[in-house]
């Protein structure tokens, strides 16, 4: 095994640590925020779901349209339309793909209830993280009880975006209302980009103060350091091949 060191937004300071373990010679992620779960963070290496690897029968999944829906494991026959998926019974898996999008992983350690989150900036912007969290409230879980974990994901510095699109994602956010001054805020998710129309957006550094703002604390959040556009060896990535290939992320309640 080998470990990554954690690169965090200062909002989330914790030390978790993402550790790379393998199956079948194959590599993948866990977190130790995640560690009561049987969970993983799978590479381009599994190019097919691997729900085997967990033991368990019940994997779930869905079909992902970038949207703020969230389904409750097996009440939908097949793959329904959306984004996050909470579990209803133990011993569930859920799951998401994604290539630069951010893969989240819930649990929560009292119930043992779980949930997985696919989430792009239109995902973001329509705040499909806060929908999870209520999702999981009324069925139960308190915002203390969670643990969250974002996955690997294009980082900032390789996700050049035009300005309008950022506006939106940032809109949900309390800060400047600029451009310019989100610029200058330290630990901005926005970085400069050589183009005048575009900037850089930190999706995981967005969803960060999200969750923040919706009641979590710093130590139930863990960032993943790792870059889908820069690790090319490991995982797969649309904005660096512009080829549609994912890499799996799921988790199993308890």
């Amino acid at each position: 095994m080998s470990h990554l060191m954690v690169n965090e937004p200062e909002s989330c300071s914790n030390t978790h640590d993402w550790t790379w373990q393998t199956a079948a010679g194959r590599p993948y992620l866990t977190c130790t925020l995640l560690a009561p779960w049987q969970h993983g963070f799978f590479t381009r290496h599994f190019p097919e779901l691997p729900g085997h690897l967990f033991g368990t029968e019940q994997n779930y999944r869905l079909q992902q349209v970038h949207g703020a829906v969230v389904h409750r494991a097996g009440e939908n026959e097949g793959r329904p339309a959306g984004d996050a998926l909470v579990s209803t019974e133990a011993d569930q898996g859920v799951w998401v793909c994604s290539a630069d999008c951010v893969p989240l992983l819930v649990g929560d350690c009292q119930t043992g209830r779980v949930a997985a989150i696919h989430a792009g900036w239109r995902g973001t912007a329509a705040q499909i993280l806060k929908e999870t969290l209520l999702t999981l409230e009324g069925a139960g879980s308190q915002l203390a009880d969670l643990r969250v974990a974002l996955g690997p994901a294009i980082s900032g510095t390789h996700y050049p975006v035009e300005w309008p699109v950022a506006k939106v994602v940032l809109q949900t956010l309390v800060g400047p209302a600029g451009r310019e001054a989100w610029l200058a805020l330290p630990d901005s998710p926005l970085l400069p980009d050589p183009q005048p129309t575009h900037v850089r957006l930190d999706l995981r550094r967005v969803q960060v103060r999200q969750l923040l703002a919706l009641g979590l604390q710093a130590d139930q959040i863990s960032l993943c350091p790792a870059c889908t556009f820069q690790d090319v060896a490991r995982f797969c990535s649309y904005r660096r091949t512009r080829q549609k290939a994912v890499q799996w992320s799921g988790i199993v309640s308890g």
